[in-house]
């Protein structure tokens, strides 16, 4: 590995100066933002923990118990729900059998679960080098996006409603992240809309694909989650809640809960994938390998959406969505599971909210 010339680097730092620019503010920003929640947990008044270790657990154990108590006496006073929930529950132990069902047929039929070839991949013109620039454009505009918050929130006390200032917020960063994709694959490298997986060619062929992949994958992915869930119960950690799962549970306002549904189940699947497969996958593929690209952009993917509990089941979930991409080569067969995934979630925070759970 040669070192560069000091004649090299300043012309690295002329052409990147914008990007580094960039680079800067939000290391700034970055630190700015510490230094505010730093500041205000320190205002906060100092909770004071009594409880042992023992106690905890005994608490803990309390609480479930009057949980299961409020959870069974709800039901039976409201039978539709309980109808509601035994369906519900039959149709997961349904589309577990039939996950299992789909692996045992591939392994008793050997079919190979292959990855496509090389040649028969679309290859991106944009590098690992355009998906860093873009990132420092997002994650600038999003500071941005969420500064001006607090500037306008006091013009418009509407934008002062947490859950509205995050769908706003949320809703300008995607159309921004769109904005960017293209410009770096159309504009700057001069790709057409099906080298980030934009085609509907074989679409509901590839649709049915992606269905029954998850299909096949959802007993992988609840042994995951199961084996999480486990590991947190014995540790006794409390994850946070996460604000879009706050907004479901809370929300009162019906059109703001449609709009965030609708969001959640159809634009933001379509934006990640675009960005995580179409873009980020393919410019990684180019560099690390199909192998160590779905690794990674997985790994990215699930450490953008939640915290240490949740990241290895959505990192499993993006190594499927980035093995459909792969194998099919549009990101239809991705958008399909993506959308089912959320759209399940949100139907299964909607039942919890309704018996009382969150």
């Amino acid at each position: 590995m040669t070192i560069p010339s000091l004649q090299e680097v300043k012309k690295i730092v002329e052409r990147e100066s914008l990007f580094i620019f960039l680079f800067a503010c939000i290391l700034f920003f970055t630190a700015l933002t510490a230094v505010s929640s730093e500041a205000g947990r320190a205002l906060e008044p100092e909770k004071r923990t009594t409880i042992s270790a023992h106690q905890k657990t005994d608490l803990g154990e309390t609480d479930d118990a009057l949980i299961e108590a409020r959870i069974r006496k709800l039901l039976d006073e409201r039978k539709d729900l309980l109808l509601i929930v035994n369906i519900t529950a039959a149709l997961i132990v349904l589309i577990i059998v039939c996950g299992l069902l789909i692996d045992v047929f591939l392994l008793v039929s050997r079919r190979r679960i292959a990855l496509r070839s090389s040649e028969a991949h679309q290859a991106a013109g944009w590098t690992i080098l355009d998906v860093a620039r873009s990132l420092i454009v997002i994650s600038f505009l999003s500071y941005v996006v969420v500064y001006a918050e607090v500037i306008v929130e006091r013009i418009f006390p509407a934008v002062k409603h947490e859950h509205f200032r995050m769908m706003l917020s949320t809703t300008v960063i995607d159309l921004a992240c769109v904005i960017v994709i293209l410009h770096f694959a159309l504009r700057r490298n001069k790709e057409p809309l099906s080298s980030l997986g934009l085609s509907l060619k074989n679409g509901l062929r590839n649709a049915v694909v992606g269905v029954l992949g998850y299909i096949g994958a959802m007993p992988v992915l609840v042994i995951v989650a199961v084996a999480v869930f486990i590991v947190v119960r014995l540790a006794h950690y409390t994850p946070e809640r996460q604000l879009i799962v706050d907004l479901f549970a809370r929300e009162k306002n019906s059109v703001f809960l449609f709009y965030a549904s609708v969001f959640t189940a159809v634009i933001g699947p379509f934006v990640e994938e675009l960005f995580f497969r179409g873009f980020m996958y393919n410019a990684a593929r180019k560099t690390f390998g199909v192998a160590w690209a779905m690794v990674l952009t997985s790994a990215i993917f699930a450490g953008l959406h939640a915290d240490i509990v949740g990241f290895l089941p959505i990192m499993a979930l993006g190594m499927l969505l980035a093995y459909l991409y792969e194998r099919t080569g549009t990101l239809v067969a991705s958008i399909t599971v993506h959308f089912t995934h959320n759209l399940a979630m949100i139907y299964l925070v909607f039942l919890a909210r309704q018996l009382q759970i969150l």
